[in-house]
């Protein structure tokens, strides 16, 4: 039964799981797999559990889960902020081998898992302190709903997608780009941020907003582990 204190980031173990079953298509379409990993800067599990006034901890995915997304590395975690009350749920996908990410974000998995779209998703330019600079990239900020025995649920998702360095607000139709260079050599993966939360009392512009302040907070501590992010341009 669903009620308002369920965990906001339980959404996302069901959308894995509906999204698994539209990308095994497309991996097992493919005669050759990339073995070579490209490796993370640092390890995802260095992402601070306390960004600004937020707390966040730790939700492992079932084995089921991680089979359906294919990851490399993720993390899931739920993130509190005392001060405002305010809740999100956080997923980060990384698949660091040619043609195993799943190269869909929230327009498609939230509907193959049960929920329709609210409106359609709309850019909103966010400015981000980068590793080398400050630049404004694109969120992606889709509204969804769903008719459940308990009520009408619905959820805010702030989703930008990282490919080989560069920030898109959607990952639909990418594979992998050409590989960048870098000092250390080329770079080809692909990572996903989705960050959500449950629209209440201020609705939904309000809850919007406040996903991109935390996403302001979150892009600058991914930048020190995502590799090829020195000097990454916005598409």
């Amino acid at each position: 039964m669903y009620t308002r204190k369920t965990p906001i980031i339980l959404v996302v173990t069901i959308m894995l799981l509906a999204a698994g079953g539209l990308s095994r298509w497309v991996r097992v379409s493919r005669a050759f797999y990339a073995m070579e990993l490209t490796p993370l800067s640092q390890s995802l599990t260095t992402l601070p559990l306390s960004i600004g006034d937020y707390k966040g901890k730790d939700i492992p995915l079932s084995l089921e889960v991680l089979d359906a997304a294919n990851v490399d590395s993720y993390v899931h975690r739920e993130y509190f902020s005392q001060k405002s009350r305010l809740r999100f749920g956080v997923y980060i996908g990384y698949w660091g081998r040619e043609n195993t990410g799943m190269s869909h974000g929230p327009e498609v998995c939230y509907p193959a898992s049960g929920w329709s779209i609210d409106q359609p998703a709309t850019e909103v330019p966010l400015p981000v302190s980068n590793v080398a600079d400050k630049k404004t990239i694109k969120i992606a900020m889709h509204r969804f709903v769903r008719a459940d025995p308990e009520g009408i649920r619905r959820r805010a998702v702030g989703f930008v997608a990282i490919i080989g360095g560069q920030f898109h607000s959607s990952s639909v139709g990418f594979f992998w780009h050409e590989p960048r260079s870098t000092s250390s050599g080329s770079v080809r993966y692909l990572a996903q941020v989705h960050v959500s939360a449950i629209p209440e009392r201020g609705g939904w512009d309000a809850t919007e907003s406040d996903i991109l302040v935390f996403m302001e907070s979150l892009i600058p501590e991914l930048s020190e582990i995502l590799p090829g992010m020195d000097n990454s341009s916005d598409n």
